[in-house]
């Protein structure tokens, strides 16, 4: 009994917790719902604070914007104000005009307004500045003027007349025709003769940093002349190889090289100084010589990568030929052939030849190849011989008419094409012409007088003989002087040569005036 009550009370106590975990459940949720009344309530308010402040936020923003305007306006107004008074106080030394009193004053004020025309172009654009800018043009002219007074004035007291005799002495003659040399030739007597009083202007310790300063400047151009001549042979060795010419003949780089080699060897003597050329007793020995086989080095790759670009190789030799020719003949008819030497010239020459054999070989192969005797049978039946250059007997009843016409059709539309085409080809060396042709006409007409002294009784009689024999011997060796026929001017060059050999010439020009004796590297 006593453990029916206690089981009794215990259930009472379990369920009397049940009923107020029940109710504080209730409770709970009762609270969450309040609160989510409150929650939805403060976001009203949130929006309607939002709302409340956003015309507040907008005129913070503009007030920002307009404080950042007055800002950049009060930055470019006194920019502009500092530049109105550098006007102002350039201005008041301008238009005094008094450069000989005080020169420094004067350079900084015209300083100032070339600096108050770059800030009004450049950077400011205002209807006020094209005011200022009118007005500082005509300060500025102004101060040209009187700088020029002031130039004039401290020449003519600082300095000794040239005698206009050695001016006079340094002008080409009217009566014959201007070259190159005639355009740099004068500046280069002109500059020896003022390069000599140099030392004389500018002595003293006044003059220490005007002396420093001309050494400088003769080192640096003599880095440049360097670095010219330098860029030079990679600029000839990376000219376009797609660059030919049509008829072969010599390439205008060709003789801008030949003219650049030219004045390389007249200023050796630079040269020697610029690449630091002590004096060697052998002149072959020097630097100049490298330099000049260096250029006709890269020249000649470059041509032989152009020849390559011909689709007819014998073009291709023609135009080797041709170059090559022409600068063995420009440097045999000049002073560098001592300097180069008799053997390399040789050897050139020999160049030339073996382009022109290979062109004959190449061109003219096929037409020979017509009077070539295989398949030309004997009257016994055997091949024809000519290992000593002539034909056994052959009777006319045992060699076939036909091929004999065969053969001499072929010679004729062959030849013709090549006539007709080498018309258009140029060799503009007359007597290289000449010795090419003869070269064509000493393996041609042999074998054509015997081609027709052995085959031609075969088809002479016949009533197409003129069709077959277009030629004799001699109007063959006619047609064979109308080859290369296209005429070149003889003073065909290229001009652009000359402003890059005068700019070479006052580099180094230049260099060895200051570099002289007693000159301004004494510094």
């Amino acid at each position: 009994m006593e453990r029916a009550a206690d089981e009794e009370a215990a259930a009472e106590a379990l369920r009397a917790k049940i009923e107020l975990l029940r109710q504080a459940m209730q409770s709970s949720e009762a609270m969450q719902k309040e609160a989510a009344v409150i929650g939805t309530r403060l976001n009203n308010h949130m929006v309607a604070i939002d709302e409340a402040m956003r015309p507040a936020h907008k005129r913070t923003y503009n007030a920002c914007r307009v404080h950042d305007n007055i800002r950049r306006s009060l930055t470019a107004a006194g920019a502009i104000v500092r530049h109105l008074d550098l006007v102002r106080e350039a201005e008041h030394v301008i238009l005094l005009d008094r450069p000989n009193e005080d020169l420094n004053a004067y350079l900084e004020a015209v300083d100032k307004l070339t600096s108050v025309e770059y800030f009004f172009t450049s950077k400011i654009r205002c209807r006020v500045g094209n005011d200022v800018h009118e007005r500082v043009n005509e300060l500025l002219s102004k101060a040209i003027h009187g700088l020029e007074n002031e130039f004039h004035r401290l020449l003519t007291k600082c300095s000794k007349p040239v005698d206009l005799e050695n001016i006079f002495n340094c002008l080409p003659s009217l009566n014959r025709q201007l070259s190159s040399e005639d355009l740099i030739g004068p500046s280069a007597v002109i500059s020896d003769y003022l390069f000599e009083q140099v030392d004389a202007i500018f002595e003293g310790n006044a003059c220490s940093g005007n002396r420093k300063s001309a050494l400088t400047l003769t080192k640096s151009l003599a880095q440049t002349a360097k670095k010219t001549i330098g860029d030079f042979m990679e600029y000839i060795l990376n000219h376009s190889v797609t660059s030919t010419t049509v008829d072969g003949a010599v390439h205008y780089m060709t003789s801008y090289v030949t003219d650049y080699i030219k004045f390389l060897f007249d200023y050796q003597s630079s040269i020697k100084q610029i690449f630091g050329d002590p004096c060697v007793e052998d002149e072959k020995d020097t630097d100049v010589v490298s330099q000049i086989v260096g250029a006709i080095h890269a020249l000649e790759t470059n041509l032989a990568m152009k020849a390559k670009q011909y689709k007819d190789l014998a073009l291709g030799h023609l135009f080797l030929m041709n170059n090559i020719h022409y600068i063995v003949k420009y440097i045999g008819r000049s002073e560098l052939k001592d300097l180069l030497g008799a053997d390399w010239i040789e050897r050139q020459r020999r160049i030339v030849q073996q382009h022109a054999t290979r062109y004959r070989r190449v061109a003219w192969l096929k037409v020979l190849e017509c009077l070539s005797t295989q398949g030309l049978t004997s009257s016994v039946g055997s091949s024809i011989d000519v290992t000593q250059g002539s034909f056994r007997n052959i009777k006319n009843s045992t060699t076939s008419r036909s091929v004999i016409k065969e053969r001499l059709k072929c010679f004729n539309m062959r030849f013709e094409e090549i006539c007709q085409k080498q018309m258009n080809w140029g060799v503009p060396d007359r007597d290289l012409r000449d010795s090419l042709i003869l070269m064509i006409a000493e393996i041609l007409l042999p074998a054509y007088r015997s081609f027709l002294k052995h085959f031609g009784p075969l088809v002479e009689n016949s009533h197409s003989a003129l069709k077959y024999m277009k030629y004799t011997p001699e109007s063959l060796e006619q047609a064979l002087g109308n080859l290369f026929a296209k005429k070149l001017r003889s003073d065909q060059v290229f001009s652009l040569h000359l402003f890059a050999a005068c700019i070479v010439h006052v580099c180094i020009g230049l260099t060895y005036s200051f570099s002289k004796p007693g000159g301004s590297d004494q510094v």
